[in-house]
Formats: C-alpha cells, structure tokens, sequence
C-alpha cells in the first residue's frame, strides 16, 4: 500500500504540532510547579512593606518572621497611620482559619479599616502548615501555638507601644477553636475574646480548667456544613477537610463559657434587623445575663448563614454556604472589645 507524498506531509505536519503543543504543555507545567514551590516566598513579597499595598487599610501590611522553638513562624503585623509610639494602643490578634493564612484573614476581615479609624494595631500570626494547634488530636501538627501567639505579642510588644490592659484575639473555623483555646489556657493575657463559625472542642472541656473570667462572644450559622451547629463531628472531606473531631453544639458552647464566667442561666433574646433580605439570612443575639466581674457572654445565631464570616465581601467556596451580610462581624466584634479592658 503506497501513502502519497500529500499524506506523508500532512501525517508529519501533526505530529510536529503535536510535539510543539506536548512541549509548551510541559513547559507550563514546569513553570507553574516552580511557582506552586515559590508561592510561600512571593505571597511574603507581596506583602513587604516595599513591594506592595494591602487590600484593606490605607497603608502596607508589614511582613515579620519570629523564630519559636526552631521553627521560622511568620506573621503580618499591620499599623494605622494614626498610631503614635508615646501612646498605648490596643491590639487585635486575628487568626485565619484551616487551610488559610495571614492574606486570607486580612482580606476576609477588613479589621485594617476599622483599625484606621480607632486607631489599634492589628497581628496576623501564621500557623504551621496554615493549621492552629487548637487542642484537637486530630488537626496536624502538635506545635505549641498557645505558646507561640503569646510569646509572638510580646515579640511585637518590643517594636509597638501595646497596652497589655486592651489585647484582644479573634478567629474564623480552626482560628476560632484556636482563640477558645487562648480563652482556656491563657485568659489572663487577653481582655476579651471572639470565635467565629467555630463551636467548642469537647476535647478541651477536662482542660479547661482555670478560674479566670474571659468575655467572650461566639458567631456561628445555622446553616454550616463544616462546623455543625447541633455539634457533633466537625466535617471532614475531600473537598471540606476541617480536621474532624467532635464539638459541642453553638449553644452548649454559649452555655459553657456562661458557667464559667457564673453567669445567670438567663439571657436577652433579640432579633437584628433585616438589613439585606436578599442574603436570606437573619440574625439573632443571646446576651447572658449576671456575669461576673463585668464579663460577658454572647450567641450570634445567624439563621441560614453558612461556614462564613457575616459581612464580608470576599468571594467564598460554594460549599461554604451564604455569607451574611445583615451585619459586620468586624465591626461587631470590635465594639465589643473595645468595652473590655484586662486588668
């Protein structure tokens, strides 16, 4: 069987464009494995105070390493312009969720606007691997974040005129977990505390031991799928990987810190306004009541919210559900902060 001379051509003619095409795939692949192994360096150049703008806040997000029993941990410490170093100014630590990091929180939260107009400074520490050691068995990793986050204040206490009387700490999923984990075992550094979209760990209910009151207020949605608000295991999937085990409900989680700060098994009940109906969320606030010493204790049940943080405007996984935006939790969480002072 003879092939023409046509043929010939055209069959070489594809196979020489199926080998262009194969190596210019190859090549992409090469480079975007180079930048996936680079990717940690360029998102800290992102985030040089030479190289960059943060997107919330009218100034850089500053990039900082801390070295904390032979590991390299990183963070974002972020400043407002109207910070002046012969004044203490209060600091709000925020803590990303799993598989997150200082960049995410950053943005999710917008705490940098709030912090140019009241003037607090802001940190963002990272965890290893993007995961808190929160006191669960089953999260990776067993680095001592308490320890960490502590030390790293002090760190940063060095550089910027803090008032220790008015540290706060906040935190969204395993961020959340990881501020109720400060909440137990350091309650004494912190004036007050916020968990967002994270209930609490059964696991630390036989630590959590000490006697020390600590303010505290929980966000979570009804409509979770990752962090249930009946409780039980936390999800854990391919898509959904939340580091698994078991929580207490939202609201055994209110109840919890309610006895520890002695308070009344009495609370205000309220509904918040309507703010956006086309979120189909709503919103509703339990205050317990009699609190000792002046602390406080406060449910934010949103009511077809989703693993969300209430009043952000960046994007989040369809998996995650409805993002509430009948209120700010930012704004919210900072208000409450800022009615508590440490001692």
């Amino acid at each position: 069987m003879q092939i023409s001379n046509n043929k010939v051509s055209t069959c070489w003619d594809r196979i020489i464009s199926w080998s262009i095409a194969s190596s210019l795939l190859l090549l992409q692949v090469v480079i975007f494995n180079a930048c996936e192994a680079s990717g940690e360096k360029q998102e800290r150049r992102w985030f040089s105070r030479n190289d960059s703008k943060s997107t919330s806040g009218t100034k850089d997000a500053e990039y900082g390493e801390f070295r904390y029993q032979g590991n390299d941990r990183t963070y974002l410490l972020y400043t407002p312009d109207s910070y002046k170093s012969d004044k203490a100014a209060a600091l709000v630590v925020v803590l990303h969720g799993g598989h997150g990091d200082a960049k995410v929180a950053l943005e999710r939260t917008g705490f940098n606007e709030i912090a140019d107009r009241e003037g607090f400074l802001v940190l963002y520490p990272e965890g290893i691997g993007k995961y808190w050691n929160d006191g669960r068995s089953t999260v990776p990793g067993k680095a001592d974040d308490v320890g960490f986050i502590t030390t790293l204040i002090d760190h940063v206490a060095k550089q910027k005129n803090i008032d220790s009387r008015r540290v706060y700490v906040t935190g969204s999923s395993n961020g959340g977990l990881m501020t109720q984990r400060l909440a137990c075992e350091s309650p004494d550094r912190f004036a007050a505390f916020a968990a967002v979209i994270a209930n609490f760990p059964v696991e630390l209910e036989a630590v959590c031991i000490s006697k020390h009151h600590a303010s505290i207020m929980i966000i979570n949605g009804k409509d979770d799928v990752l962090m249930p608000w009946a409780g039980g295991e936390i999800k854990k999937g391919r898509f959904v990987k939340g580091g698994g085990g078991a929580i207490l409900s939202a609201e055994e989680t209110a109840q919890f810190w309610a006895k520890k700060n002695q308070c009344d098994n009495k609370y205000d009940h309220i509904k918040l306004p309507d703010k956006d109906p086309s979120d189909d969320t709503r919103i509703e606030k339990f205050k317990y009541l009699g609190c000792k010493n002046g602390t406080e204790v406060i449910l934010y049940a949103v009511d077809g919210g989703g693993h969300t943080w209430p009043g952000s405007k960046t994007r989040t996984l369809r998996i995650s559900g409805k993002v509430s935006q009948d209120m700010n939790a930012s704004e919210v969480i900072w208000e409450f902060f800022d009615r508590h002072r440490g001692q």
